[in-house]
């Protein structure tokens, strides 16, 4: 059957609810999931990294407000809040425009190449491993104001203003730094398990410099909403965008080089799944209570994904977000 989205008409607001047993299923299946999900590994991160981390937090994060509309699926899931109020009533008006490639724009030069990291509508930050992967140094975009903490105290770096702090750690004591790298651009550098003085640190940050480069994404989305930004990513398996003024808004694209068996094919505990083609292949637009899901998309290479998007969306949006995801050349 080829797409007909006079039939989608029906995935409207009336549509039946789930069973309070699908959605017990649901959420302990998706837990069990992502408990069990492994990914590429990073550099272990201080405590202040922990929420902008790519790993299980964000998969966690991701998936709470979903789980309750969808059944298992082998392979784990990181489904999108419910919309609010505000955020359907924001995107009535949603526009799909040409997504540009994602990146981080400074560098510590001289600690090779790094890993990046975000969680939820957490910054980009860069991972640098040093020595072995307990002991990094990390650089994010900060805010003008990092807070009154306890042991914070204020200092220049190259004459611009900042704020350094020391964590005590069980072996070496983690220090970190944010200052006005620029007018209006603030950063943070810090350090996990590598010993250094607050001098020391200090020293590094005058050597960060502006360096434009690419997060790495195996697999893009070619449409975004207008005025939808990054809101996190793991490695390549997952990638988030979000509404900056309603963040329970998000778009999510998993992604599989190697798909194996039911990996990114079937669903269960939907209200109702409709036959489409996206790219040629055959694949599944199903509707849940909340969300929006392409099943089972396939790209030229033969590396397979799964769409996310919330109901406030219409079916032809959420065919076209699909049809636009694309491996990075």
């Amino acid at each position: 059957m080829t797409d007909d989205l006079d039939l989608l008409n029906r995935y409207g607001p009336d549509a039946p609810e789930l069973s309070a047993a699908t959605s017990s299923t649901a959420r302990a299946a998706l837990t069990a999931e992502i408990a069990g999900t492994g990914q590429r590994k990073v550099p272990r991160r201080p405590p202040w990294l922990i929420p902008a981390a790519a790993g299980l937090g964000f998969a966690a994060a991701a998936v709470t407000a979903v789980m309750i509309a969808l059944a298992a699926v082998p392979g784990g899931r990181v489904p999108s809040p419910p919309p609010t109020r505000a955020g359907a009533s924001a995107l009535a008006t949603v526009r799909l425009v040409a997504a540009t490639a994602p990146e981080f724009d400074y560098e510590i030069p001289g600690l090779g190449d790094p890993v990046f990291t975000a969680g939820p509508g957490g910054p980009i930050t860069a991972v640098y491993q040093v020595g072995t992967p307990e002991k990094s140094m990390s650089l994010r975009t900060g805010r003008a104001d990092p807070g009154d903490t306890p042991g914070q105290r204020a200092v220049k770096v190259d004459g611009h203003p900042g704020r350094i702090l020391s964590i005590p750690g069980q072996d070496v004591d983690s220090v970190e730094l944010t200052w006005e790298y620029a007018a209006g651009v603030w950063l943070t550098i810090g350090t996990n398990g590598r010993p250094a003085t607050e001098d020391e640190v200090i020293r590094m940050a005058t050597t960060v410099r502006a360096k434009r480069q690419s997060l790495g994404f195996e697999a893009t989305l070619g449409l975004i909403p207008e005025g939808w930004t990054l809101a996190g990513f793991k490695g390549s398996a997952l990638l988030s965008y979000a509404d900056p003024a309603h963040l329970d808004q998000q778009v999510h694209l998993q992604w599989w080089s190697t798909p194996a068996g039911d990996e990114t094919g079937e669903t269960s505990g939907l209200a109702e799944t409709t036959p489409v083609t996206i790219n040629g292949s055959p694949a599944t637009l199903d509707r849940a209570a909340e969300i929006w899901v392409v099943n089972g998309g396939r790209l030229p290479d033969g590396s397979a994904f799964r769409l996310m998007a919330p109901r406030s969306f219409t079916a032809d949006q959420v065919l076209r977000l699909a049809r636009s995801v694309r491996r990075t050349e």
